[in-house]
């Protein structure tokens, strides 16, 4: 089917608007179908073609005179009817008094540091299509709006707002998702607080502006701060211990951590301190090393163990004094000659010496060979050479060796009150009165023992033996015998 050639001037297809002449051509086509179907020969149809100007601008099916089709599935954008209701305002502000007295509601009642501002009166009610503005455009006409009588409160809450300190509330009446205040913090939640606002209308819709109180954040601030430094105490003092020797109830003991020779002895409540110390930076303290002053002080071991050895080589007393008094190990008292150890009956071969010891229960036993009284009525003694008492000594019995390190000290005459010894021997990893059999006094001097310290030790072994051979007698409490007269 060919379709018929309009009989109206060619200039029609070029006249504007196109829907006119969309309504020509329509009008044309009908008229035309109305009328009956005629079939055309070739030759009519080659005429009616050729009737037909080849110029485009004379085609009645062109683009320009075609509407858009469109598909019978799609569905048109439907857009909210615009919609002006009544948004209620509000705001609960905090201002330094001494910066922003014009906003001050005190008057003559004396200043605070931080007050808390609201309107008064409250500001009418902000008419609008909430669904229309952007989540920026809203925050800027709200404040326009509620500071709208000052200039001061416009500035305070526009610099508020660029910093970020201002927290938007939205609440709409009755609603199930924003009955009560939702913090409105991004345009999408905007968005959908506008819809909502919408699509609730008549119901009440109030946006209020507040902020952070500052002095509940302040205090929430410092406790913050009070229990990370706490914390930081805590892991200081946990430091501290972990290099510290307990030598008691209350005290600690360190070695100086770049002289071994260098000990110090604090007390538990002077931990803190330290800590303190530590935590604050303060130059040159860590937990190895403490605060300069009195409560620390660095001695030196060597002449700590120099005076517990001068007071050790004291005369022996006749009475048993204490546990705290320390008696020296099996030697002849100064200026006391050989002779004079011994009885004038001079029948007897062996004199048994039983000196005082350092505790209620032990005693040394020296056994001293007398030879034949020669000529001139005179004795001689011949005592133990040092060497052989330096000497290693063969595995102690299973007996010996179920003695602890305390005891053991006990017997060597090393006083309860001397911890930095204790300190010391901990911090050298001896931990068991066995080592002394195989070291000599040399060894203990070299690692930082003072001299009268080492000997006492090394000589420890053999009273041990003794203790232990003699443990019996004075299980019940039996004090031992006092030295015989001289």
């Amino acid at each position: 089917m060919v379709l018929p050639s309009i009989s109206c001037p060619i200039d029609l297809i070029s006249l504007r608007p196109p829907s006119l002449l969309r309504r020509v051509v329509a009008t044309h086509v009908k008229s035309h179908f109305r009328q009956p179907l005629r079939h055309s020969t070739s030759s009519s149809a080659g005429s009616i073609m050729s009737a037909q100007p080849t110029n485009n601008a004379s085609r009645v099916l062109c683009e320009e005179t075609q509407s858009p089709q469109r598909d019978r599935h799609s569905k048109s954008l439907m857009l909210k009817i615009p919609r002006s209701a009544a948004i209620r305002l509000d705001y609960i502000l905090y201002i330094e008094s001494a910066k922003h007295r014009e906003l001050s509601m005190r008057g003559e009642l004396s200043p605070v540091k931080w007050e808390k501002i609201v309107p008064h009166p409250r500001p009418p009610p902000f008419q609008a299509n909430i669904v229309s503005f952007t989540w920026p455009r809203f925050q800027t006409e709200a404040i326009i709006h509620v500071a709208d009588h000052s200039l001061d409160l416009r500035a305070f809450l526009m610099k508020n707002h660029e910093d970020g300190t201002l927290i938007w509330m939205g609440v709409i009446k009755d609603h199930p998702d924003y009955g009560v205040g939702v913090t409105i913090d991004g345009p999408m939640v905007f968005l959908n607080f506008s819809n909502a606002a919408y699509d609730a209308f008549p119901a009440s819709v109030t946006v209020k502006i507040t902020m952070d109180n500052p002095s509940r954040k302040a205090y929430e601030e410092a406790m913050r701060a009070h229990f990370e430094h706490h914390r930081r105490l805590s892991e200081a003092i946990k430091n501290i211990k972990a290099h510290a020797t307990p030598t008691g109830p209350t005290t600690y003991t360190v070695v100086h951590p770049f002289n071994a020779q260098q000990l110090m002895e604090f007390e538990s409540s002077h931990l803190n301190e330290w800590a303190e110390a530590i935590v604050q930076n303060v130059a040159g303290v860590c937990p190895r090393m403490p605060p300069s002053n009195n409560n620390f002080v660095w001695i030196d071991g060597r002449k700590r163990g120099a005076h517990n050895a001068s007071a050790s080589d004291a005369p022996p007393s006749k009475r048993n004094t204490g546990p705290d008094f320390t008696t020296p190990p099996n030697r002849l008292a100064p200026g006391m000659s050989g002779a004079a150890a011994v009885s004038d009956n001079g029948d007897l071969d062996n004199i048994e010496v039983i000196p005082i010891s350092s505790g209620n229960t032990t005693h040394t036993q020296v056994t001293t060979t007398v030879h034949p009284t020669p000529p001139q009525g005179t004795t001689t003694v011949h005592p133990t050479p040092p060497a052989a008492a330096n000497a290693p000594l063969p595995p102690a019995s299973p007996e010996l060796e179920g003695h602890h390190m305390e005891t053991y000290l006990h017997v060597a005459h090393i006083p309860k009150a001397d911890k930095l010894t204790r300190a010391r021997l901990l911090s050298n990893g001896i931990v068991h009165w066995s080592f002394f059999q195989s070291s000599s006094e040399a060894e203990l001097i070299g690692i930082g023992f003072p001299i009268g310290i080492a000997r006492l030790l090394i000589e420890g072994a053999e009273q041990l033996a003794r203790y232990d051979h003699n443990m019996n007698v004075y299980a019940g409490g039996m004090s031992p015998s006092p030295s015989p007269e001289v």
